[in-house]
């Protein structure tokens, strides 16, 4: 009844509606490498670790919403050079910043140490203008590379973002339709990161294209709005759980082991949460104030998150402090997963307030 009454008043789109989306979807992914951390460096043999909760198609639809909500509330852009320059300022400086914030950090964690070499800092600094995102790779065969971890979705948004913009201008909607799945489906195909090197996430960019484009189409037709169709929700939930169990997908690398049936299943699933998100009511509700702040700043927690999960050394924290006190594992996890979420609070407000001081001490030169 209350899901009802909150959905009468979400009759249209409002700036922000799916803040409250974005922060859940943060939550989930800090617990996915959280659980990765766990169950990769410590070890720890338990049935929620090692249970395929997370990965398979949850990346493919976690990322993909991301995509989907980023189309959804885009439009076709006039002037192309002002929003290749305006998406440009909002992506790929944060990526430079943060980028640049961990590779000055990790001297300075060197520095502390007693271990700083150009050959402990090259790699992040190779990994970083590179734009590489598998871990200890080395580029053509010779340059050792770092993994610039999460923050590969800043230029995978912007590359598809741009790459959207130009085929939005195509007038013809088939041949428009026609050239970004086939594009889509033309880079999933692709081998993955693991054998092709490309640069600066471009081949997950125009991955993400037909997710952008699905998400536009969905504003386009009012689909968020309409009755849900529940033999086609059905289908999809149906195939998610078991493309989940047998498939492989990860997108940062370009890892589709079903090719488009997992593509498509992504944007089929999404399309069926994006619809049930808005009927719920979620969006105005007044209990996920806090998922709405951490939604409304979501770029400056991937940054930050990507920060921390690169810098803190989170296996020497496990085993020489929760290990000697004896505390278990279950208590340890959700203490360092607080940690972590408030880690990236406590950073997006001290941002928050350094923009602000930032433009006053603009306003007041003027």
């Amino acid at each position: 009844m209350l899901g009802a009454i909150i959905h009468m008043k979400l009759k249209r789109d409002f700036p922000g509606v799916f803040d409250v989306a974005k922060g859940v979807l943060i939550l989930l992914i800090i617990l996915a490498h959280q659980k990765s951390v766990f169950l990769s460096a410590f070890q720890i043999d338990s049935p929620f670790l090692s249970a395929k909760s997370f990965g398979g198609s949850y990346d493919a639809v976690v990322m993909g919403l991301f995509f989907m909500m980023a189309g959804y509330t885009s439009h076709i852009e006039k002037d192309r050079k002002a929003y290749i320059k305006k998406s440009a300022r909002a992506l790929l400086i944060p990526y430079f910043l943060t980028m640049a914030a961990l590779v000055v950090l990790k001297i300075f964690q060197y520095l502390c140490l007693g271990g700083l070499t150009i050959q402990a800092v090259s790699p992040f600094l190779a990994g970083f203008l590179y734009g590489n995102g598998i871990p200890g790779v080395k580029l053509f065969g010779t340059w050792e590379a770092e993994s610039v971890g999460a923050a590969w979705f800043l230029p995978a948004l912007f590359w598809s973002g741009v790459i959207h913009q130009m085929l939005l201008r195509i007038q013809k909607p088939v041949t428009r339709e026609a050239l970004i799945w086939c594009l889509s489906a033309a880079a999933a195909a692709l081998p993955d990161a693991h054998t092709i090197q490309v640069p600066w996430f471009l081949i997950p960019g125009c991955v993400a294209v037909g997710f952008r484009e699905a998400g536009r189409l969905l504003k386009a037709h009012k689909v968020l709005y309409k009755e849900i169709n529940w033999p086609f929700a059905a289908a999809a939930v149906i195939l998610t759980i078991m493309l989940h169990h047998v498939s492989d997908v990860k997108f940062w690398s370009n890892i589709w082991q079903f090719w488009m049936l997992d593509y498509l299943s992504a944007v089929a699933i999404g399309t069926v949460l994006l619809q049930w998100y808005i009927r719920s009511g979620l969006a105005v509700a007044g209990f996920a104030d806090g998922l709405s702040y951490i939604g409304r700043y979501s770029l400056f927690f991937f940054c930050l998150h990507n920060v921390e999960m690169l810098l803190f050394p989170w296996y020497k924290i496990y085993m020489h402090i929760f290990v000697p006190s004896h505390i278990p594992w279950e208590a340890a996890f959700l203490l360092m997963y607080i940690g972590r979420i408030l880690f990236a609070v406590l950073g997006c407000q001290f941002i928050i307030w350094t923009s602000g001081r930032l433009r006053e001490l603009r306003r007041s030169r003027e």
